[in-house]
């Protein structure tokens, strides 16, 4: 299989909602059906700088992920498919979840805003799927097979009730606008524990979005098997 053009798809959304799971699973897929992928992981768990201010960790993250997307420019390079676990969507849900608990300035939110949402950045992230789940399902995620389930600044009820909000709402916006990016939800709270499933619902706009390439997809396993 090959590809006129590199592509772009962003997995962002909730802590502990399966994006990065799910995106694991169709990375393994695209991998064995002869395309190639590469993938970028935009979390903060591994950023070389403090976690205590989360305004200086998100301007961090929000560099790292425009620094990553222009870099799939390389010159000379053949055309790939970029998986990004936490892009430049990712970062804007971040910043106004964080700009309405009052923990970053406006003038923060503003300048990450307008970083990450560059058009020429943007409209090159051809499909996002926002993850969401409730936050009691994210916790207990979070817990499992740890010695704490203590709530921390980002995993704590607070924090994932207003990102869902605001992660909620970006969909619904982003359905009334005719931006080139194809922003679709997903729900995983309603999937839960069925990965599989969850990669197959997510497997379908990127078919499609390959399709327009002139490149077809064989169909995943069937159920008991991995896509």
């Amino acid at each position: 299989m090959q590809l006129s053009e590199s592509v772009r798809i962003e997995f962002a959304g909730m802590p502990k909602s399966g994006k990065t799971t799910v995106m694991d699973v169709i990375s393994h897929y695209l991998r064995r059906v002869g395309l190639p992928v590469s993938e970028f992981h935009g979390g903060g768990r591994y950023a070389p700088i403090g976690k205590s201010d989360l305004g200086r960790l998100n301007l961090y993250l929000a560099c790292e992920a425009v620094r990553y997307c222009v870099s799939t420019h390389t010159e000379g390079s053949a055309p790939r498919i970029h998986l990004l676990d936490r892009g430049p969507v990712d970062r804007t849900l971040f910043t106004r979840t964080l700009l309405s608990m009052g923990r970053v300035t406006p003038e923060h939110a503003e300048t990450v805003e307008r970083l990450v949402d560059m058009p020429e950045l943007r409209d090159e992230v051809a499909a996002c799927f926002v993850f969401t789940t409730s936050p009691e399902v994210s916790l207990a995620r979070e817990a499992s097979n740890k010695l704490t389930a203590r709530q921390g600044r980002v995993m704590s009820d607070a924090f994932l009730t207003g990102l869902r909000g605001t992660a909620l709402r970006f969909t619904e916006e982003h359905a009334r606008t005719n931006c080139a990016q194809r922003v679709v939800a997903v729900d995983t709270e309603a999937m839960n524990g069925r990965i599989t499933d969850t990669a197959r619902q997510v497997l379908q706009p990127i078919t499609a979005l390959l399709r327009e390439q002139g490149v077809h997809l064989p169909p995943p396993a069937d159920d008991g098997g991995r896509p």
